[in-house]
């Protein structure tokens, strides 16, 4: 099914007949980008704020990037401790969250591959 999805003809022909299904899926990727870049800026942020001497650290400002780091990490389903590190949102962990962003448009070529071949009696 993968190699099926792989041929142009077949994805472009998936893309033509279901257009309105890849579109709703364009949107909520566009969305988890945004989402992953601002939870990416929230690590950051968290971090630099952590590497701070005790002296310079704020109380309420570390409650408020903590909170906002973990309700986008929430949002995202991105455990907790993969980004209380303390340290800067990695290039590798930024790609694969970005990377899994895509899963869903893969699922639907696969559903809907799935669904022309029983259609097909395949």
């Amino acid at each position: 099914m993968n190699q099926m999805l792989e041929q142009y003809f077949w994805s472009d022909y998936l893309l033509n007949t279901r257009p309105e299904e890849y579109r709703q899926i364009k949107c909520q990727h566009e969305q988890a980008s945004e989402s992953i870049d601002d939870l990416r800026l929230a690590q950051n942020a968290w971090a630099a704020h952590e590497q701070l001497s005790p002296e310079q650290q704020k109380p309420a400002t570390r409650i408020q990037l903590r909170q906002r780091l973990l309700n986008l990490a929430d949002a995202l389903n991105v455990p907790h401790e993969q980004v209380l590190t303390g340290e800067p949102m990695t290039d590798e962990q930024y790609l694969s969250l970005f990377l899994n962003s895509f899963h869903d448009e893969q699922e639907l070529g696969r559903r809907l591959t799935r669904q022309a071949m029983v259609t097909a009696g395949l």
